[in-house]
């Protein structure tokens, strides 16, 4: 790790250097220490930056030692934040596990995680439709994921209900683990009129989304603009059906890019998605002001203006000219005003 810092302080690079950070990402089981420290050195010569899309595992009561990975991630967030230029989080709850371990002066603003999974094009979307729809014209339900052992248990009560209210209903499976879930569920009602994808390309999982008539989102700590499936459908316009908890922003409850229910009560999803099913009206509302929410405040272009306008005022008009160039040249975006997180509406 000390050579890591050499070679980060002598790499030619921009004035700035953003870390984009995860606890477990660096190996060590969540506890390289040399990393922070690495990272620290570099901070004390040079502008750094922390993007934190998680900032540590959180205290347990049993088994105990698993608090150790605890304090160790607290550690390394407390060396790196010392001499940082500025953090991010990808979820303002973040802020408040980050803001006892950073120095009081350093700013933390919220910058959400843009889809990986770009727009369908329609031609790929009707291409699509047609090889999931069934010859008797039934409603497709997807739910997008990686079918871990937090999300499916909500799915699959869900699931069930959904087959009560509307026997009719097609499932779609979409994601890495779909199919040894479906294989897991055999035996349940919705899974004779189910199939899934398992992994497909980003190209092919946007068409999957945009071919279903409502996505099913459940999150057991609610939905955020941390979780990637979600912002997924947001940029495909799906009109989803997700959970709210602790880990929600707040703008979730008010907006109508999404309908929303109780974590703790996942079977009141499934009336909310036949509702929606029988609604074209409704449905067609959300899905537009999905695709607008996305668009005006989680789309790359606003997570770049948010990592461009730290201290722009400090800046000289020569470092301002080269930061827009590089935007326009990375990501081919219009010049637009940067926004804050204090500043946005999705943070009241």
């Amino acid at each position: 790790m000390h050579k890591l810092g050499d070679r980060l302080l002598a790499a030619k690079a921009s004035d700035r250097m953003v870390v984009q950070y995860v606890p477990h990402a660096f190996g060590n089981r969540g506890m390289n220490l040399g990393f922070a420290v690495a990272i620290d050195r570099v901070a004390r010569r040079r502008p750094v930056e922390l993007m934190f899309h998680e900032v540590a595992y959180p205290w347990v009561r049993r088994p105990l030692r698993h608090n150790l990975v605890s304090a160790a991630n607290r550690w390394m967030v407390w060396r790196m934040c010392r001499h940082a230029a500025r953090a991010f989080v990808s979820i303002p709850a973040w802020e408040r596990v980050l803001r006892p371990l950073a120095p009081r002066h350093l700013e933390i603003d919220w910058a959400p995680v843009p889809s990986n999974i770009p727009r369908a094009l329609e031609a790929d979307v009707v291409a699509t439709r047609s090889s999931y729809r069934s010859s008797d014209g039934a409603p497709l339900v997807g739910h997008f994921g990686t079918f871990g052992g937090h999300i499916t248990p909500l799915l699959d009560v869900a699931l069930e209900h959904i087959a009560d209210l509307a026997p009719n209903v097609r499932v779609l499976l979409i994601g890495r683990g779909g199919k040894r879930w479906l294989q897991i569920k055999a035996g349940a009602v919705w899974a004779s009129r189910a199939q899934a994808t398992d992994e497909l390309s980003p190209r092919d999982t946007g068409a999957s989304i945009s071919s279903c008539d409502v996505m099913l989102q459940p999150y057991p700590d609610g939905v955020s603009t941390r979780r990637g499936t979600m912002m997924a459908c947001l940029a495909n316009g799906a009109a989803t059906v997700t959970t709210l908890g602790p880990l929600s922003e707040p703008f979730w409850r008010a907006c109508d890019a999404a309908i929303t229910q109780d974590a703790g009560a996942p079977q009141l999803l499934s009336k909310d998605i036949v509702a929606l099913l029988d609604d074209d009206k409704r449905r067609n509302i959300v899905s537009l002001a999905a695709q607008s929410l996305y668009d005006s405040e989680f789309s790359i272009g606003r997570t770049v203006d948010r990592l461009l306008s730290t201290r722009r005022s400090k800046l000289s008009p020569t470092q301002l000219l080269r930061l827009e160039a590089q935007r326009r040249a990375c990501w081919f975006l219009p010049p637009r005003a940067p926004a804050r997180m204090k500043s946005s509406g999705l943070s009241n």
